[in-house]
């Protein structure tokens, strides 16, 4: 069920709740507003026989008056009360018996005769007729017919009225006590209800946001998975959240392994490197020897066309320096086929490097993408944030309109609302953060973007340093046969002086030249050595860019 239908069914809930409180207030309202009119008219009727009781005292007064003054206001009075006790009686009456009520229309209507008996008495000069009948027929119609029966009804009203207010007090304390009870439930059954749905919905708010920060804070459990049975937005949101941390775990494993491949690489380049440098180091000693030797044989074969007796002599001197000459470029030619073997070594090391570097290129364009995607996700949150906010506003307009009843309501819609912000909060936090993240994976792929061209400079750099070495091989091969060409000359000296001075100059002309190559075979391997250095110092830098790599992963459980 989504978060929408949830809210819709606690807000119907609480509607209905209140409609029902509502119908059973007003229902038993205007059962108490019948009861309290039964009792108005009850009092009403009570009040009219008090009426009837002083219309007729006033009545008989206002005839005695007339009698003894002969005022006629008296008689006028006697009329508005005669019609007054008329309309009373007939207002009174029904509620008599059908003995009662004849006997009592009778009894005023005989008492009324009288009065007017009496009246036309007086009126002809009948005083004391007129007093009789006064004091006589009318007194006794009045006191034996008309008195009891006011004081019966007076009597059986007060007994009804004592009755309806005791049955009005008992039903109001009913009403009062189920509507109470009723209120009651309600209240608890929507404190539940809402306590449930309030539940469901920040239970899995609550799990989101506690693994959001702990993968913001670099240091999140990457195996913990967030297990929701419901269909609603957070289902959806959570089963979306275990994709995601299932695709960074992924992605962080290879990038692990990447990283701890171009670390392992980049120690095999420094550890080849160095060895190249010793080499070069070794080569470079051998060439300088060499340059030495052929400087000397210069120097020597200068002076032999002069001193060819001394040459003769010398002879051996000089085939002993040729022999060692002759070792020296050997020495020298198989260090240089080593290190050409080295540098093939370098060359595929190099490579595979670069191979490792583009590995690594990739892993870190494919956790900016996931990046993009975290905050893609951090957006929805947002969005969710804002609408619960929104409902929340809601349900606190609609408590504030149900007044008293929608104060429990309004409570938990104002914490709905604090949590929707809450997470709205914690969905920007995580966006900087992922925003951070995704400005340091630029850094991290431009540094890979420079080692990259590290790599591909020194790629060059070994490859040139190869073809040095081929040259070097060369170069020390023609030396060595230069050198088996000098032997030969000192043999064909042993035979002959004019024999001796032209091989003196060949043997001059050699040696400049293994001079000449000697020296530009020392200068290309310093070059050698600085390109070396070179390369070291890049893959010292690769492997430390690769442990810092490596730290920042480690702080995920994977």
């Amino acid at each position: 069920m989504k978060i929408r239908s949830k809210l819709f069914i606690l807000i119907g809930t609480t509607i209905v709740a209140l409609i029902v409180a509502g119908g059973f207030s007003y229902f038993h309202s205007y059962r108490q507003e019948q009861m309290s009119g039964e009792l108005q008219d009850k009092q009403d009727l009570q009040t009219a026989l008090k009426d009837l009781q002083f219309y007729i005292a006033g009545y008989s007064n206002d005839e005695r008056a007339y009698l003894l003054t002969g005022d006629k206001k008296y008689t006028a009075e006697m009329a508005d009360k005669k019609k007054s006790i008329v309309g009373l009686t007939k207002r009174l009456l029904p509620l008599l018996d059908e003995k009662i009520r004849k006997k009592s229309e009778t009894g005023l209507t005989g008492y009324f005769n009288s009065s007017d008996r009496a009246i036309k008495a007086y009126d002809g000069g009948g005083k004391e007729l007129a007093m009789t009948v006064h004091f006589g027929d009318e007194r006794n119609i009045r006191k034996e017919v008309l008195n009891p029966v006011i004081e019966s009804l007076d009597k059986k009203l007060e007994k009804e009225l004592a009755t309806a207010k005791a049955d009005n007090k008992k039903a109001m304390m009913i009403q009062n006590t189920v509507f109470s009870g009723l209120l009651l439930l309600l209240m608890i059954g929507s404190v539940i209800f809402g306590t449930l749905i309030v539940r469901s919905i920040i239970r899995p708010i609550h799990l989101l946001n506690l693994n959001l920060k702990e993968i913001a804070e670099g240091e999140g459990d990457l195996t913990r998975r967030i297990r929701l049975d419901t269909k609603d937005e957070l289902g959806v949101l959570a089963g979306t959240f275990d994709q995601f941390t299932e695709s960074l775990q992924s992605m962080i494993l290879r990038i692990s392994e990447t990283t701890s491949q171009v670390a392992a690489s980049s120690q095999q380049l420094t550890a080849s490197a160095e060895q190249n440098s010793h080499a070069a180091g070794h080569i470079a000693q051998s060439i300088q020897q060499v340059a030495t030797g052929a400087d000397i044989q210069m120097e020597k074969s200068a002076g032999s066309a002069e001193m060819i007796e001394e040459t003769v002599q010398q002879l051996d001197v000089i085939s002993a320096n040729a022999t060692h000459a002759g070792e020296l470029t050997g020495i020298a030619s198989g260090q240089a086929e080593e290190g050409k073997k080295y540098v093939s070594r370098t060359v595929e090391q190099m490579k595979q490097i670069e191979e490792s570097v583009n590995i690594t290129h990739e892993g870190i364009d494919e956790l900016r993408g996931r990046s993009q995607s975290i905050g893609d996700i951090v957006s929805i949150i947002t969005d969710i944030s804002n609408q619960t906010n929104l409902l929340a506003l809601n349900a606190s307009i609609e408590a504030a309109r149900a007044g008293e009843s929608g104060r429990g309501f309004a409570v938990v819609a104002e914490e709905v609302r604090k949590l929707a912000e809450q997470s709205g909060q914690s969905a920007q936090e995580i966006k900087s953060l992922i925003e951070q993240i995704q400005h340091e994976t630029g850094a991290s792929s431009q540094s890979i973007e420079n080692v990259k061209e590290n790599v591909s400079v020194g790629l060059t750099v070994v490859q040139e340093t190869e073809k040095q070495f081929h040259l070097i091989q060369e170069s020390v091969t023609d030396v060595n046969e230069k050198i088996m060409g000098i032997s030969g000359a000192i043999q064909l000296l042993a035979n002959g002086s004019n024999s001796i001075s032209q091989s003196a100059d060949e043997m001059a002309a050699s040696a400049k030249e293994s001079s000449e190559s000697a020296q530009s075979i020392a200068a290309s391997t310093e070059e050698q050595l600085a390109s070396m250095e070179e390369i070291t110092a890049s893959a010292q830098s690769l492997s430390y860019m690769a442990e810092e790599l490596q730290d920042m992963i480690s702080k995920f459980k994977i």
